[in-house]
């Protein structure tokens, strides 16, 4: 195949872009807040979309002055979210078809997301695309969560390309604000039925990637 684009590596959020588990995470948040008293809505999860659980709960922590400590919250909600990998993960169209094709491309792939390592992990074997990534990054393993551009810095340092070269595509506006932070361009598929403004790209679905980049 013959690239018609000169990215150096494309560089792809999880949830949201590669597997639709927006809505079991927050139902299973919704049911964990529940027992501390806490009456969560969609709405008030919104602003939360595309950070980490390190951030989320502390913030929640703060605001409903829930007892339980970050790193007890963070646990009991990654165990809950471990249980439905097989059952609650769900592969975004064109999963894992165009990354198929995009590797077979010889571009550089990675993952970078908000979500913790195990749950990053077991998501792409679920839907059967981990093997096709050369790097995987949490924004556990660095100092500091989207929207600042750490995750995606790691990413683009384990795959040896310059960030200006990288690609990322993103759901959230947190994501796209990480991805312009690290000086990379950035497509966006819809969340909610909304594209993040800003970006350089609109997709309808990753296999818009194709015309794009194959």
């Amino acid at each position: 195949m013959s690239r018609r684009d000169p990215y150096g590596a494309i560089i792809f959020d999880l949830d949201g872009v590669l597997v639709d588990s927006e809505g079991i995470g927050f139902t299973t948040l919704q049911g964990l807040l529940r027992e501390y008293g806490v009456d969560y809505r969609e709405e008030d999860n919104a602003p939360f979309v595309g950070i980490n659980d390190r951030d989320h709960f502390a913030a929640l922590k703060a605001r409903h002055d829930i007892p339980a400590s970050v790193d007890a919250l963070i646990a009991e909600q990654t165990a809950r979210l471990l249980a439905q990998l097989e059952t609650g993960t769900v592969a975004m169209p064109g999963v894992p078809a165009v990354i198929e094709r995009l590797r077979g491309a010889r571009y550089p792939l990675a993952v970078a997301s908000s979500s913790l390592p195990a749950v990053v992990e077991g998501r792409l074997r679920a839907v059967g695309a981990r093997h096709l990534f050369d790097a995987v990054v949490s924004s556990f393993e660095v100092a500091r969560g989207k929207p600042a551009p750490d995750v995606f810095l790691e990413a683009a340092r384990r795959l040896g390309v310059a960030p200006d070269a990288c690609l990322v595509i993103e759901d959230s506006a947190h994501g796209l604000g990480a991805a312009r932070a690290a000086g990379m361009r950035c497509a966006v598929v819809p969340t909610g039925g909304q594209w993040p403004h800003g970006a350089d790209v609109r997709l309808n679905t990753l296999l818009d990637l194709e015309p794009l980049l194959l």
